[in-house]
């Protein structure tokens, strides 16, 4: 049995992307009249470009950016160029803000600062309470959705609001900046980038994996030599180039957006039915308690009390790239008493794959392996 660990494309919509009217995003990220968009190459990108935003708008050199600790590293890369002294906060063990921490560091701090507020894996994170404290204190408030597909209750309340389709879909980039209108006078328009190599080989890729998937063969063996995670990025970083999206992946965006209630329904059975696997294992449960209505699960999350170096070793062994979080930033590794909680649930926490590509009878088996793992292990014993 295969389970690819993204969704793969219909072969209809490779070549229908070619003359596909470019998705404008108004329909499915916008606000409304009150919100603008920008699409970039990349959901860093976006991020970058709306903190750059609200430093041009202020007026400032340099602005200070609060970001979680469980923060992949590589994402920050782009913020690094940037004019921008980055500050983390430590997390929750539901990875809500440690409030109490953000409370005295934002009073010791006068330059402009803006608040990341991430919607880690699609739920949505304590947005009202982001814009209590952000009103509060005069903060900007924007919101990382890179996990989220659409908008959904408690998201888009804060000014700006990232998201990152590429993450979700078969697309091979698109990072989606919305922002309010107060700011377009400091985004560049972004023009659509032309054709690149590295489209060309996003679509050999998974060519090759649907082939490989319609013929019952596996590429596991190439999933084991896979690293569990990016290296650190090293400086010093130059200024980020603000890069806009493709046409082509805008294209692919638009197909797809006829079909987001399905992909979102389709989402939220497969992480019901893996939830359900976790059942009678002491110690083991998912990330989240439960599942929102309107919630668009981007993995299944779950945490062992035990570490699950164990049983990602062994479903990877079964083809099943079961991951965690990537590399965390070094200001955080190098703080581990402040930043015990996030340390603690990236070695518990174990990510499934739920997308919409996949099928009942693959989730099925994934969840007796899972199950098998587990009782393997001794979970929770």
């Amino acid at each position: 049995m295969i389970v690819p660990v993204a969704p793969l494309p219909l072969i209809k919509n490779l070549l229908q992307a070619c003359t596909a009217p470019p998705c404008t995003g108004a329909s499915w990220f916008s606000r409304g009249a009150e919100s603008a968009i920008r699409f970039y190459r990349r959901g860093s990108l976006a991020l970058a470009g709306g903190v750059e935003a609200v430093r041009r708008e202020q007026g400032v050199e340099g602005i200070t950016v609060w970001v979680p600790g469980y923060f992949c590293d590589e994402a920050l890369a782009p913020l690094r160029g940037l004019a921008a002294t980055l500050k983390f906060y430590p997390c929750q063990p539901d990875l809500t803000p440690d409030w109490q921490f953000l409370e005295e560091g934002v009073k010791g701090t006068a330059r402009v600062q803006v608040l990341v507020l991430v919607h880690y894996f699609g739920f949505a994170n304590a947005s009202q309470e982001a814009v209590n404290f952000c009103q509060r204190h005069g903060l900007t408030l924007l919101e990382d959705g890179a996990h989220v597909l659409k908008m959904a209750p408690g998201l888009g309340m804060g000014e700006l609001l990232v998201f990152s389709p590429r993450k979700l879909l078969a697309v091979p980039a698109g990072g989606v900046l919305v922002f309010p209108p107060k700011l377009r006078g400091y985004l560049p328009e972004m023009a659509v980038a032309p054709w690149r190599r590295d489209l060309i080989f996003w679509v050999a890729r998974r060519l090759t994996q649907k082939i490989f998937l319609a013929l019952g063969l596996s590429w596991s063996w190439w999933w084991r030599r896979l690293p569990e995670c990016e290296a650190v990025c090293q400086g010093p970083f130059p200024p980020p180039v603000l890069a806009g999206c493709d046409r082509y992946t805008l294209g692919l965006l638009a197909l797809a957006e006829p079909g987001l209630a399905g992909m979102v329904s389709r989402r939220r059975r497969y992480y019901e039915g893996l939830a359900d696997y976790l059942r009678g294992f002491p110690g083991v449960r998912p990330l989240f308690s439960e599942l929102p209505p309107e919630t668009c699960p981007y993995v299944f999350p779950f945490l062992m009390d035990q570490g699950s170096d164990q049983v990602m070793a062994r479903l990877r062994s079964r083809g099943i790239l079961a991951s965690r979080w990537p590399t965390l930033p070094p200001e955080v590794l190098g703080d581990p008493e402040k930043h015990r909680t996030t340390l603690e649930i990236r070695n518990q926490l174990l990510l499934l794959p739920v997308h919409q590509s996949l099928t009942d009878r693959q989730v099925e088996w994934m969840g007796h392996q899972l199950r098998d793992a587990l009782a393997a292990m001794g979970a929770g014993s």
